[in-house]
């Protein structure tokens, strides 16, 4: 029972961390206003790319890094927009728990 239970917990805290970068991810974008875009250039060296939902009227963002551009060819950059899109299109941030 005691194993049961520290399981439990792990699971709503894993689950609660999950859920408010979710919402802080969704604000940040939100706060960028519909005039920027779906694609958000990080300025950064390191290699990051991840697609961000957003509200229901709000088709969500594609956040990719500068150092991440730097690394691919125009076909590459193709595929990874196309890669991150489809997260958005088939909400998949409903079934991945990789913390943002």
């Amino acid at each position: 029972m005691l194993a049961l239970a520290t399981l439990a917990s792990a699971v709503v805290w894993i689950t609660a961390r999950r859920v408010a970068a979710l919402r802080r991810a969704r604000r940040a974008c939100a706060r960028l206003g519909p005039g920027t875009g779906r694609l958000v250039v990080l300025d950064q060296p390191a290699i990051e790319a991840f697609a961000v939902p957003a509200g229901r009227k709000d088709h969500g963002r594609i956040a990719v890094s500068t150092g991440t551009l730097r690394t691919l060819n125009a076909d590459e950059r193709r595929v990874l927009l196309a890669h991150e899109t489809a997260h958005l299109r088939h909400r998949h941030y409903r079934y991945h728990n990789a913390p943002p």
